[in-house]
């Protein structure tokens, strides 16, 4: 409760007296803009493009040589040699795969209805690590 009355306080100091309905809706909306996966991945993917823009703005007068080098073909980093300790996920791998999924199962029934749930998902490897598998959103 007094986790609550300090919620109302801190809310009450921009001119107005919510209700313990506002504190809970402003908490959730706060918890659900910090902590939601799709949430994450939208706003790294909007600094990876905001960080792009800027290089490609910095390298402007060089572009000349950039001409000459080969496109890449994916936007994803190259992938980490594969060592015996077993790595995470980058970050980056996870929120692609957030956005494409948009935070939902991709599993399809047998008679092709893909999987509703959004609760206590994984990611997993399309092909075993221990087989030669890496992290990627493909």
């Amino acid at each position: 409760m007094a986790k609550l009355d300090r919620a109302v306080e801190v809310l009450a100091a921009r001119g107005r007296n919510p209700g313990v309905n506002e504190v809970l809706v402003q908490a959730i909306e706060d918890l659900l803009r910090r902590r939601d996966p799709v949430e994450k991945a939208v706003r790294a993917q909007k600094i990876a493009e905001r960080r792009t823009a800027e290089k490609s703005e910095s390298t402007a007068p060089a572009q000349s040589e950039s001409l000459n080098k080969k496109p890449e073909s994916s936007t994803l980093p190259p992938a980490p040699a594969q060592s015996a300790k077993r790595t995470s996920v980058p970050s980056l791998v996870r929120h692609q795969v957030w956005l494409r999924d948009n935070g939902q199962c991709t599993w399809q029934h047998p008679d092709g209805k893909r999987c509703g749930e959004r609760k206590m998902l994984e990611l997993d490897h399309l092909r075993m690590v221990c087989r030669g598998g890496r992290a990627s959103s493909r």
